[in-house]
């Protein structure tokens, strides 16, 4: 908020004439953004079964556009306007508060349990093993805070070795994601330490349906060891 106080800390007076001192209001955005840019911050998660742990920064939160909102509150002040208005973002997260800005729909993948569970509005729609990247082949995946950036049906994924079709893929950070992975027998356990994949997310197919039809495009996911 910024209130009188605060505006008057940023004119600038000469003798008898007034002006508003731009750097002073760029230095309060750039404070502001310092207080709540989330965007590749280490932030606090409330995890199933660690309780809160501290997870590493990624595609996803928030980034204020410290030049935009610097140019907008300067033109409000100008103007003498008296608004309520969101500030310009970058990059958006979900929310602010609820579960350090995560929210209560999130996809959350503990690599360290081989397990991943799916919550849509607080309750939990998916629960169920997994195997992450191939740990002794330094394909383990990263851990961070990302978010689905879209979902496709019907895709191959493919790289140096490979040439693999999967039903359902969600991509979350370049071309890391989750998919179904009908080859595998089984899921879960240390599966990952040596025989893990090149670094998605492998589910079991009837898991990954789900959990396509009911995650939408820009769902948090948050992975950690």
């Amino acid at each position: 908020m910024v209130d009188r106080e605060q505006i008057s800390s940023f004119i600038h007076l000469d003798g008898y004439e007034a002006s508003l001192d731009e750097e002073a209001v760029t230095a309060w955005v750039q404070e502001l953004a310092g207080n709540r840019d989330t965007y590749k911050k280490e932030r606090s998660f409330k995890s199933t079964l660690r309780g809160v742990i501290k997870v590493k920064g990624g595609n996803y939160g928030w980034l204020l556009n410290q030049e935009e909102e610097s140019q907008a509150l300067l033109a409000h002040i100008e103007q003498g306007e008296k608004i309520h208005k969101e500030p310009a973002y970058t990059e958006r997260g979900k929310v602010w508060s609820s579960n350090y800005d995560i929210g209560d729909t999130y996809i959350e993948v503990d690599m360290g349990a081989q397990h991943m569970w799916f919550y849509k509005d607080g309750q939990l729609i998916v629960d169920t093993d997994v195997v992450t990247g191939n740990m002794s082949r330094r394909s383990g995946t990263p851990a961070m805070v990302a978010s689905i950036q879209y979902k496709a049906r019907n895709a191959v994924l493919r790289g140096r070795d490979y040439e693999t079709p999967v039903s359902y893929w969600m991509p979350f950070y370049r071309n890391y994601g989750i998919h179904d992975a009908n080859w595998r027998a089984r899921f879960g356990g240390d599966i990952y330490l040596t025989g893990g994949s090149h670094g998605c997310v492998n589910t079991p197919p009837a898991k990954m349906k789900i959990l396509f039809e009911e995650a939408e495009r820009g769902t948090p996911v948050v992975l950690y060891y």
